[in-house]
């Protein structure tokens, strides 16, 4: 390999990750300041750095420096773009590990690939959640019925179905007079 590019491509990394760590400890101090400074400090604080009080440059400052320690640790594959970092430190956790998961975040990763790579991840269709409850046979009619309310009252019907079997259906006494979200197994 020719050593002067290899000299130029080092540079560019190093480079790239002072601008990331860098940009980092800049959200910090913005977090530091709004957390730790009285309002009126932290207007003069704001008037002095050229920024408007609640405007959205100092407030994706402090979203940077708010998620900070979630940030540190991945440091080398940022960007050295504050906007494309302030993103990535507002996503969901889940977000983030699919971006780390698939190689994603790199220091030359454009805010266009990662929107692009999550908007596909996120309409995927997802496959449904399945469990299965099985009850002691000495469970009572009273019992079952209250499990089946506090199902329908904490999960819409449109999120949950419940299947059940013709020993419930016989313990409860409802053949097809059931009108709710559970449906008979067939």
């Amino acid at each position: 390999m020719n050593v002067k590019i290899k000299h130029y491509a080092d540079r560019v990394k190093r480079l790239s990750l002072y601008s990331a760590s860098n940009i980092l400890k800049l959200g910090l101090v913005f977090h530091e300041c709004k957390t730790t400074l009285s309002k009126n400090d932290y207007e003069l604080f704001l008037y002095m750095t050229d920024y408007k009080s609640k405007g959205s440059s100092e407030r994706k400052w402090r979203q940077i420096g708010e998620n900070y320690m979630k940030l540190k640790p991945i440091v080398n594959n940022l960007p050295p773009c504050w906007t494309t970092i302030h993103f990535i430190a507002t996503r969901k956790d889940y977000e983030l590990e699919l971006l780390e998961k698939n190689s994603i975040l790199t220091n030359a990763v454009t805010l266009q690939t990662i929107t692009d790579f999550l908007s596909k991840k996120n309409s995927a269709v997802k496959e449904n959640i399945h469990f299965k409850l099985k009850f002691d046979p000495s469970i009572t009619p009273e019992e079952l019925i209250q499990i089946f309310n506090a199902i329908e009252k904490i999960v819409p019907k449109q999120r949950c179905s419940v299947v059940y079997n013709q020993k419930t259906e016989d313990l409860l006494d409802i053949g097809s007079n059931l009108q709710s979200q559970f449906n008979k197994q067939i």
